[in-house]
Order: structure tokens, then C-alpha cells, then sequence
């Protein structure tokens, strides 16, 4: 029998692994803020915050950003949330945050 050898150039699903590396801070919000961190190497194409009614709050879609985007969402209630990301390549990841 013969060697089969497989070499992977570009690694497989290496941004969605980074989607999962992104947290929310502060949490819960106090100041009308909430921070994302950990985006680096991420282009993102959409931002959608929910309310827990599944309501759309805030929609973003010209995103820019380094390794940290703060949101401003000053007149939101108080309650639980929702803040979907997705990225150009339509991979998303959603955090959960409380504001008080």
C-alpha cells in the first residue's frame, strides 16, 4: 500500500474559532456602553443587539473596528439582550448581556 499525505495550506474554520473568542464588558452594562474584545483578525459585516423578546434594538452594518468596538445603546431598558456578530464570511456568534 502507499502513503497518503494531506497538507492543509489555509486552516479550516480559523474564524469562527476567533468568533468564539469575542466577550462583551461590561456585563452587566451600566454606562449605556457595551465593549467587545478579543476581534482581532474579524471582519465584521453585521451587529444586531435583541431584546429578550427577540425585538432588534440596534442593527450596525458598516462595521470598523481594532481589537476592541464599543457599542453605544443609551436608551435601552433595563433587561437581558442579545448581540449577534457576524462576519464577512456569514459565520455569527451571539453574547448574552444584562443592562441595568
Amino acid at each position: 500500500m502507499g502513503t497518503l499525505t494531506i497538507t492543509l495550506k489555509t486552516p479550516l474554520y480559523v474564524n469562527a474559532h476567533r468568533l468564539n473568542q469575542v466577550k462583551a464588558y461590561p456585563n452587566p452594562v451600566l454606562n449605556g456602553k457595551i465593549n467587545l474584545i478579543h476581534l482581532e483578525g474579524i471582519a465584521l459585516s453585521k451587529l444586531v443587539i435583541y431584546n429578550a423578546a427577540g425585538s432588534i434594538v440596534k442593527s450596525l452594518s458598516k462595521i470598523t473596528h481594532d481589537s476592541t468596538l464599543t457599542v453605544d445603546i443609551p436608551d435601552v431598558a433595563t433587561g437581558i439582550y442579545f448581540i449577534r456578530l457576524t462576519d464577512t464570511k456569514n459565520e455569527d456568534i451571539v453574547r448574552k448581556f444584562v443592562v441595568r
